[in-house]
C-alpha cells in the first residue's frame, strides 16, 4: 500500500499522541517498580508440591498392587521365591 510522507507523518504523529496519553505520571520513585517477592511464587511451589505428593502416592500404589496380584498369581510358591530372593540375602547382610 502506498501512502504519501505527510499521512506516514501524521499517522506516526497520531500513535505517538495517542501512547503519550497512556502513560502514567509517577511522583514518587518506589511506584515505579515492582518488587517480586516469594510470596507471589508460592502457590507455584505449593502446587507442585502437592503433584508429587501424588505423583508419589500413585506410584506406591501401583507397585503395591502390583505385588498382591503378583502374590495371589503365584500363590505359595511365589511367596517361597520373594523369600528366598529378598528376605535371606537381606538376614545374611543384616549379620
Amino acid at each position: 500500500m502506498e501512502r504519501g510522507l505527510v499521512i506516514g507523518h501524521v499517522e506516526e504523529l497520531n500513535w505517538i499522541i495517542y501512547f503519550r496519553s497512556k502513560m502514567r505520571v509517577v511522583d514518587d520513585e518506589r511506584e515505579l517498580y515492582f518488587v517480586f517477592s516469594l510470596s507471589h511464587i508460592s502457590p507455584a511451589f505449593w502446587v507442585l508440591a502437592f503433584g508429587y505428593a501424588l505423583s508419589s502416592a500413585a506410584f506406591l500404589a501401583e507397585a503395591f498392587l502390583r505385588s498382591i496380584l503378583k502374590l495371589r498369581a503365584c500363590g505359595l510358591a511365589g511367596v517361597c521365591t520373594l523369600i528366598i530372593k529378598f528376605v535371606i540375602p537381606i538376614v545374611f547382610i543384616m549379620n
